[in-house]
């Protein structure tokens, strides 16, 4: 059996067209490589590499809750008093929801209601502005005005160093029982000849980066929409956070007749 003889219409690839198949097949294989170790990643893992932030984490005290930390990004803040944890998140910063891990369940309410029944604000007056200065090394704006109480006055500082947008910081405000509208509250108290008296400080601030969707509601808590089963009041008038019927079995959930059981 005879070949068929090359033609002047066959033709060889030259040591240069070569290269450049042999380059573009090593491309695809480490492509294909990499899109399976991807695949084959975790989650959370996959998560992390695609959403982390720029975030701020703090150490705080505020009157009516006590030391709390939080850490908050430009539009979305966690916070943690170490019964609940407190997601504010935009467009609807009035909007947020209080998180109850021991139960893994939330509610939903606005920051004007929730504040209103649990951290009663004072009717500040209008601040005004004295000066500038740093504290914890922030840039901070100083403010003072006359309380309401005769010959006790308000010295505060507020920053604006740490970017926040303005809805978010002024929910955060309003939870702690402070005006809104300064940026960032740093240290707030009231003096008068005789005392002092502390309603906020940050205590700790530091940089940090953090997973957008770590802020968030997790996806295995439901909601509860009862809500006045959400916080329990001890005899000693001490909130405990935890209502002892959350523990086992979720609001959800009917309760069994004596016939059932």
């Amino acid at each position: 059996m005879r070949c068929a003889p090359f033609t002047n219409s066959t033709r060889f690839w030259s040591s240069d067209q070569l290269h450049s198949k042999a380059t573009l097949a090593t491309c695809l294989i480490v492509l294909g490589f990499a899109v399976v170790i991807q695949a084959a990643l975790p989650a959370d893992k996959r998560a992390s590499t695609a959403s982390l932030s720029e975030a701020w984490s703090f150490m705080a005290f505020a009157a009516p809750y006590g030391r709390f930390k939080a850490v908050t990004t430009r539009d979305t803040t966690l916070v943690d008093n170490g019964v609940f944890r407190y997601s504010l998140q935009g467009p609807r910063f009035d909007l947020f929801k209080v998180l109850n891990p021991e139960n893994k369940s939330y509610i939903q309410t606005t920051v004007s209601q929730y504040s209103t029944q649990w951290a009663p604000s004072i009717k500040y007056p209008k601040l005004k502005k004295i000066g500038r200065g740093k504290l914890l090394k922030l840039e901070c704006a100083h403010y003072i005005a006359e309380s309401y109480k005769p010959g006790v006055d308000i010295d505060a500082w507020f920053t604006e160093e740490i970017p926040m947008e303005k809805g978010l910081s002024d929910s955060f405000s309003k939870l702690c029982g402070l005006p809104t509208g300064y940026g960032l509250p740093v240290k707030l108290q009231f003096i008068s000849q005789r005392s002092k008296e502390k309603a906020f400080e940050l205590l700790k601030i530091d940089k940090t980066t953090v997973v957008s969707e770590t802020l968030l509601v997790p996806k295995n808590y439901h909601l509860m929409k009862d809500q006045a089963l959400f916080f329990l009041t001890d005899e000693d008038g001490k909130n405990t956070g935890i209502d002892e019927f959350m523990r086992s079995k979720p609001l959800t959930q009917k309760r069994e007749t004596p016939s059932q059981k």
